[in-house]
């Protein structure tokens, strides 16, 4: 028997304070789901907590659009807070069917659905074609990639759907049902799925899926082309992979090369594999626009690498961070703090490293074991965890938090802690210092010495208010507006930023 088709769906973003420190950004996934459901005559809304919406706002957002569905995009992280949500939700609209997605639902499945019981749908890895069957009113028992409540209540699933092939098929976000003005204007683009290496830490396999999918060079030009049309000049690729079909890489330089669009600038934030980055196509790259390149470093020699299943090496790591250096390309090396194996000698190899060239910014990042991934069944079986999961996922500031999650016999709680604040605080400060005067000598020394007091709101309280009395407030008030103003003269011409 046929179940209950939707016409109207209401997407919604969770607030997460762990990854809403830089601001309120587009969500790919969800564009993605809108778009898919817009071409099947659905009609489709959003609304992102993370622009600051209150509970009672979302009430009034459903109230008005009356959905025949609400759709929930999930992350592990602070879970607790997004059940809890979903929960209120549903004890306002008990008559609407909720549905999840996103990476918590995918890694834990039929669990989510148990722990939540006002979740009625869950959906599995990519969303696109599960979600718009579920619309069209397709039998519950044969959507593939469908979690679902039978008529006894048991929670069923149909197991996994397989993988989208051609990516280029799925028509790409317009965010024509999302506020994007509310947005920066680096807009987001993604150029791949799934990734094909092993490493213990992340979650793609559960997530996303290990084989590696590709959009085309053609496919990705139109993307660009419909947001140029629109005013954006500036992108930031999502792919942890974009590098990795270096033949695409050329194709796609070229097309945007030929396409006469001026002034373009991209950024590769995620974190690419530096082992597939050579000069040359570093130097093309360069050439169209891209000017920030994110390496995912992860350790500082090649004992920890191995430990992570990184497949990659530390002269891999070098090379490609020197050449990037080297071509005027502001580069980001992302560590780990606390891996497998991993001493405080260790973290000292990766400091090194992080040090060693003129990078823009390196982060070092309390390594987190997500349930699914093979370091957390390690951390498990050895007893190694020092919080419990339900704890630590929950934690707000999880990954630049100084607290460790787990210890090992060769680097325990107190060295942790040690390592993540020293890195956390000296190393990473240092590291943008010496960024600035490496560039600009004296101007770059006096541009971080600005940084520092109005990046620290007790340095700037202490100039700025401590210091004040009726007498001199006038003079301070313009010091303090010339001073803002001067910096950001040598932030535009000196630094392009």
């Amino acid at each position: 028997m046929s179940i209950k088709t939707y016409k109207k769906v209401l997407l919604i973003q969770p607030f997460y304070p762990a990854s809403n420190k830089k601001g309120p950004t587009l969500q790919v996934g969800l564009g993605y789901i809108s778009e898919y459901l817009n071409k099947d005559g659905v009609d489709t809304a959003t609304v992102d907590m993370q622009l600051g919406y209150s509970f009672d706002e979302l009430i009034e957002k459903i109230n008005i659009y009356r959905p025949d569905l609400i759709g929930f995009t999930m992350m592990s992280v602070n879970y607790i807070r997004t059940y809890t949500l979903i929960t209120d939700v549903k004890k306002m609209k008990t008559s609407i069917p909720i549905v999840v997605g996103g990476p918590h639902v995918s890694t834990l499945r039929e669990t989510a659905l148990a722990e939540c019981p006002s979740i009625d749908f869950g959906v599995v890895m990519e969303g696109e074609i599960t979600i718009a069957e579920l619309c069209k009113g397709y039998e519950l028992d044969e959507i593939k990639g469908l979690i679902y409540r039978n008529q006894d209540g048991a929670i069923k699933y149909n197991g996994n759907r397989k993988y989208i092939e051609n990516i280029n098929e799925i028509p790409f976000p317009t965010f024509n049902n999302f506020e994007i003005e509310k947005y920066g204007e680096m807009h987001p683009l993604q150029t791949s799925r799934g990734c094909p290496y092993e490493c213990i830490y992340c979650t793609v396999s559960t997530v996303i899926g290990k084989k590696l999918r590709v959009r085309s060079p053609e496919n990705i030009l139109r993307e660009i082309e419909y947001w140029y049309q629109r005013g954006k000049r500036a992108f930031s690729i999502r792919d942890d992979n974009f590098t990795f079909f270096e033949d695409r890489v050329y194709e796609i330089c070229d097309l945007i090369e030929m396409s006469n669009m001026t002034g373009l600038e991209f950024s590769l934030l995620n974190g690419i594999r530096a082992d597939k980055c050579t000069r040359d196509l570093l130097k093309r790259m360069k050439s169209v626009g891209f000017n920030y390149i994110s390496f995912g470093a992860e350790a500082g020699n090649d004992k920890i690498l191995g430990h992570l299943k990184k497949h990659e090496k530390i002269e891999d790591i070098e090379l490609a961070t020197k050449n990037a250096c080297e071509l005027d390309i502001k580069v980001v090396l992302f560590f780990l703090v606390g891996s497998p194996y991993e001493t405080w000698k260790d973290v000292m190899d990766s400091v090194r490293l992080a040090m060693k060239y003129p990078v823009i910014g390196s982060y070092f990042y309390n390594i987190i074991p997500f349930p699914g991934t093979e370091l957390f069944n390690w951390v498990e079986s050895n007893n190694y965890f020092l919080e419990k999961p339900e704890d630590y996922l929950n934690w707000n500031a999880l990954y630049f938090t100084n607290k460790p999650v787990f210890q090992t016999p060769e680097f325990p709680a107190k060295d942790r802690t040690k390592a993540l604040k020293y890195t956390h605080n000296a190393v990473m400060r240092r590291i943008e210092r010496n960024y600035y005067v490496y560039h600009n000598g004296y101007l770059g020394r006096l541009y971080f010495i600005y940084l520092t007091i109005i990046k620290n709101k007790y340095l700037e309280k202490f100039f700025f208010k401590k210091l004040r009395c009726n007498r001199f407030d006038p003079l301070l008030l313009f010091a303090k507006e010339k001073t803002v103003f001067l910096m950001k003269q040598i932030n535009k011409k000196v630094f392009n930023r």
